[in-house]
């Protein structure tokens, strides 16, 4: 991957993501696999706007296609309960061993 090189992980967003709906069509599976093959890493698991049921749904896709986990708080500063939002949303330290890992990172 020549993202790799350079120490970048290529993510797709959740907002991004969304757009797949609740469940991942034919034609959704297929624009999924042709990201994979571009060298897509990872989608956006945890945020805040995303419900327990969303989450799971999420990294079951990413077990799925072996994918990495990301997301976080989604924290850009000034909007409304950014404050309240940061630093409670978080991804597992095996999250990040898995990106450092990826990224050849001991």
């Amino acid at each position: 991957m020549p993202g790799h090189r350079h120490r970048w992980i290529d993510a797709l967003a959740r907002h991004v993501f969304q757009r797949f709906g609740s469940s991942l069509h034919h034609g959704d599976r297929d624009k999924l696999a042709e990201l994979i093959r571009a060298g897509l890493d990872g989608i956006e698991v945890i945020h805040p706007s995303h419900s327990p049921e969303r989450v799971k749904y999420y990294r079951g896709i990413a077990a799925e296609y072996f994918l990495l986990e990301g997301g976080g708080s989604d924290f850009h500063g000034g909007k409304r309960n950014d404050e309240a939002a940061l630093g409670a949303f978080t991804i597992d330290v095996d999250q990040i061993e898995a990106m450092k890992r990826r990224l050849f990172i001991k």
